[in-house]
């Protein structure tokens, strides 16, 4: 990593027991060159791609990850809405070297007629299938208000 990021290791090692570095590295993710996120590490840019409802084409996809990747996308996110999302995932996993991040809840949108059917274990069922796939995905936990402050 030394070569990449231009961070000695035990830098790496330091801000990582700090929280405040990352290294998306998915064990399922075979082609990942993996890097660091976080501040010591150099600025990375994300690109954003994926299918809709109305076009789903793997092809497409492919193109658009080359091309991200190409003009130096450190990271790419996969919001497929529509199509086969998750045989449209595994083709962009398996061509990037970058991790992929995806945002679970399109998916699950997408398998269920309605709100009523959206369940907190096909939610954990779409993150669990993703991630055996090799997406680095991040989870948000939201920000419990102080004591005394209400929330904005």
């Amino acid at each position: 990593m030394v070569g990449r990021e231009n961070i000695e290791p035990e830098k790496i090692r330091e801000e990582i027991a700090q929280r405040r570095m990352i290294i998306p590295a998915n064990v399922n993710h075979t082609s990942l060159e993996p890097m660091c996120i976080g501040k010591a590490a150099r600025v990375k840019i994300n690109a954003n791609i994926g299918d809709s409802q109305t076009t789903s084409e793997i092809e497409a996809e492919l193109e658009k990850l080359r091309t991200s990747t190409k003009y130096g996308a450190d990271t790419v996110t996969d919001l497929s809405s529509g199509g086969d999302i998750p045989k449209i995932r595994q083709a962009i996993i398996e061509a990037s070297p970058v991790p992929i991040g995806t945002v679970p809840i399109y998916e699950l949108i997408n398998m269920v007629k309605s709100v009523e059917e959206m369940t907190g274990d096909l939610f954990l069922e779409v993150i669990q299938e993703q991630a055996e796939q090799g997406v680095d995905m991040t989870i948000h936990r939201a920000k419990r208000p102080r004591h005394g402050r209400r929330s904005p």
